[in-house]
């Protein structure tokens, strides 16, 4: 499935993501299932240009192993040939995500056209990464559609949710800190470092 994540900048959206795809290509490889997860950050691209670019790199790399070069002199429609001409060489499930996808603007020709490429032999999935809670809104609504309704929302977190992020961090990090009877939030967390208030002032 093409999905849109949504969430403020440090809420773990890109982390998360790679965590998922981490998880799901072990499995695949596991099971002999053809899987390919190629990231590709966005920011400092201007268009839609750069992006296939970058996707044209990183399939390549997929194929051919480190060190290919960038693309250049090519139109857009030239390029995105090359990245289907490229997806169908890997072949199986391929997920693209390109993460910082605002950064390309109004220029969303990648985001129109890659969805209904449809290579030969290839399940394609696009993975969208942004910190513009409108992003979607504010696309044409052909592209809406090529794109799909899926999305996640990464919400802030609240204060108790932070306190017991940073309890965890602590046990993990400094000596003679622990969780009392292995429950591991900040109410239970016990420590000989730490003042009492440290935690909650950190979180707050």
């Amino acid at each position: 499935l093409n999905l849109i994540v949504y969430g403020q900048s440090g809420q773990g959206k890109t982390v998360g993501i790679r965590l998922k795809t981490d998880q799901l290509q072990e499995y695949a490889d596991d099971s002999e299932m053809g899987l390919t997860v190629v990231h590709i950050r966005c920011k400092g691209m201007d268009g839609s240009y750069h992006v296939l670019t970058h996707l044209v790199k990183r399939l390549r790399e997929k194929r051919f192993g480190p060190g290919e070069e960038l693309p250049s002199g090519h139109q857009r429609k030239t390029l995105l040939n090359m990245v289907i001409e490229n997806l169908e060489k890997v072949g199986g499930t391929v997920i693209v995500v390109l993460d910082e996808i605002d950064a390309i603007g109004d220029d969303d020709y990648i985001l129109y056209e890659l969805p209904r490429s449809n290579p030969d032999g290839v399940r394609l999935s696009l993975i969208g990464i942004t910190n513009d809670l409108q992003f979607r809104e504010n696309l044409d609504s052909d592209v809406r559609s090529s794109l799909g309704e899926d999305e996640v929302r990464f919400e802030p977190y609240d204060a108790d949710q932070l306190r017991n992020i940073l309890a965890r961090r602590a046990a993990g990090a400094l000596r003679d800190t622990y969780f009392e009877n292995s429950i591991e939030d900040y109410q239970h967390l016990r420590s000989e470092i730490l003042s009492d208030d440290t935690i909650p002032l950190a979180a707050a």
